[in-house]
């Protein structure tokens, strides 16, 4: 395998999973909508008296289950895509100077850079915007399991 087949492949491997990724989120935020519009709808969460606090809880601990295990996943699937570029930028700088020409646009100072390999792995900001989104949900969800607490406590007291 020549070093261009090599740099595409990593390059591919990147897009594939970062599509991956767009759709897991776009998945678990309309789940996880959907569990907030059932919760408005069916036990009446905008109001102030709530059918069934327990079964709110219940729910809402469902959906902070979800945001967590989604977080997990959109974790991983970002540093699968940070992995794959730098392995690609690694083979671009190194191996193939005519793409890292065209790549940086000419830019004689970004070209003639020696490279330096990441330090650690980092998340792509893409990653963790979907992840920050998927947080606020999480806080939702963690709200709504106080509130049924507390309307728990005052329906029992």
């Amino acid at each position: 395998m020549n070093n261009i087949s090599l740099w595409q492949y990593f390059q591919e491997d990147a897009a594939r999973i970062k599509e991956k990724m767009w759709t897991i989120a776009s998945w678990l935020y309309t789940l996880l909508g959907a569990i907030i519009g059932f919760l408005a709808k069916e036990h009446s969460i905008l109001s102030y008296t709530w059918k069934d606090p327990s079964v709110v809880m219940l729910i809402s601990s469902t959906g902070i289950g979800i945001t967590l295990y989604g977080s997990y996943m959109l974790r991983s699937y970002g540093f699968h895509i940070q992995s794959s570029w730098d392995r690609a930028n690694y083979i671009r700088d190194m191996y193939l100077k005519e793409v890292k020409e065209i790549w940086f646009l000419g830019d004689k100072e970004k070209i003639d850079k020696e490279y330096q390999p990441p330090k650690e792995t980092v998340l792509p900001k893409e990653a963790k915007n979907l992840i920050t989104i998927l947080w606020a949900f999480g806080i939702v969800f963690f709200l709504i399991f106080i509130g049924g607490l507390i309307s728990n406590l005052i329906i029992n007291n």
